[in-house]
C-alpha cells in the first residue's frame, strides 16, 4: 500500500471533543490499513501477521479510550 485512504489531521485550535473525534478517525484509518496488510500477508508470513495482530490490538485499545471520552463529552 503506497498511500493511505484517510485524510491528514485537519485541526489546529479546536475543542477537546473535536480533537478526540478527529483522533478516532485517524485510529480508524490506521487500523483499517493494518487489517488490509494483514489480509495480504495471510498465513504466508506468521511472524509479520503476529506483529500486526499485536499492533492492531494496541491501536484498538487506544481507540476505545478515545471513544469512551467522546461519549462522556457528548
Amino acid at each position: 500500500m503506497t498511500e493511505r485512504h484517510w485524510a491528514d489531521y485537519p485541526l489546529f485550535k479546536a475543542s477537546v471533543e473535536d480533537h478526540l473525534k478527529e483522533l478516532d478517525k485517524v485510529y480508524t484509518g490506521v487500523i483499517e490499513d493494518h487489517r488490509e496488510v494483514m489480509a495480504k500477508v495471510g498465513d504466508t508470513d506468521m511472524i509479520t501477521e503476529d506483529l500486526l495482530v499485536g499492533q492492531i490490538k494496541d491501536l484498538e485499545l487506544f481507540q476505545w479510550f478515545i471513544r469512551s471520552h467522546v461519549e462522556k463529552l457528548g
